[in-house]
């Protein structure tokens, strides 16, 4: 088990994949009812299928993810605040290693498998899509 640096993370549901984010690299998050049109139109927004590809958007996603980096988000259907000690993270094998991924590790929450980022390489995985 390799230990998180973050105590909090995000977990970010979307299209049936999970994916944990350190909370602190989140500047905002909430519901898209909520997020202005304005916002949303100033705000680069990426709603993305299991694969880690870019869909059309989706009537599930009820939460935006504003990350502190840039002015890109992340539209997504639940999310959850994680502690690090409940999480079980694995190193990726090496077959699993994708040069443009953004997935740094796996972790295992409650049964179900996530895939652990960071916005830095998330978003210059999305800018690069």
């Amino acid at each position: 088990m390799k230990m998180l640096f973050n105590k909090i993370y995000l977990l970010l549901k979307f299209d049936d994949r999970y994916l944990l984010l350190p909370q602190s690299d989140i500047e905002l998050v909430e519901t898209t009812s909520a997020f202005s049109r304005y916002e949303l139109e100033e705000v680069m927004t990426f709603n993305l299928n299991k694969d880690l590809l870019i869909q059309p958007n989706s009537k599930k996603s009820n939460y935006i993810v504003l990350f502190k980096v840039e002015l890109i988000a992340l539209l997504c259907e639940e999310v959850e605040n994680i502690k690090c000690e409940e999480i079980d993270v694995q190193e990726l094998s090496s077959v699993m290693k994708l040069s443009k991924s953004p997935v740094t590790h796996l972790a295992i929450y409650k049964d179900q498998i996530a895939c652990v980022s960071n916005s830095k390489a998330l978003v210059k995985y999305l800018l690069e899509l």
